[in-house]
């Protein structure tokens, strides 16, 4: 199995979860709940929510706290962004994280095409 395929595990929980957000299918099974270090907290907000389907739940706070409550103030974020919020390079999590960002980007675009038609 590749490495990276937890990575798109995560990463399609994250659409699954948007499409249920965003009310273009219905709600899915709850899937089991699996503890984890991105997981803890009672925040239920919907960046809360892509965060930690996507795997970066441990920044959960960081985005609350400068005040990143939508998914779409989310799609706007820059990666120096993210650097001056004080997201860690280290391992590659800036870059993981600008490409989680970029797929929630290609998804918002896709939702709003998608009303448009």
């Amino acid at each position: 199995m590749p490495s990276w395929s937890g990575d798109r595990r995560r990463l399609m929980e994250a659409v699954m979860n948007l499409r249920e957000i965003a009310g273009d299918e219905p709600p899915a099974a709850p899937a089991a709940h699996v503890s984890s270090p991105d997981a803890g907290g009672d925040d239920d907000s919907e960046v809360s929510k892509w965060l930690v389907s996507a795997g970066f739940g441990r920044f959960r706070q960081l985005f609350a706290k400068h005040s990143i409550h939508s998914l779409h103030e989310v799609s706007q974020v820059e990666r120096e962004d993210l650097a001056e919020l004080g997201v860690p390079d280290a391992g590659g999590q800036l870059g993981r994280l600008m490409a989680a960002i970029g797929g929630l980007r290609y998804t918002l675009q896709a939702g709003n095409a998608m009303h448009n038609l």
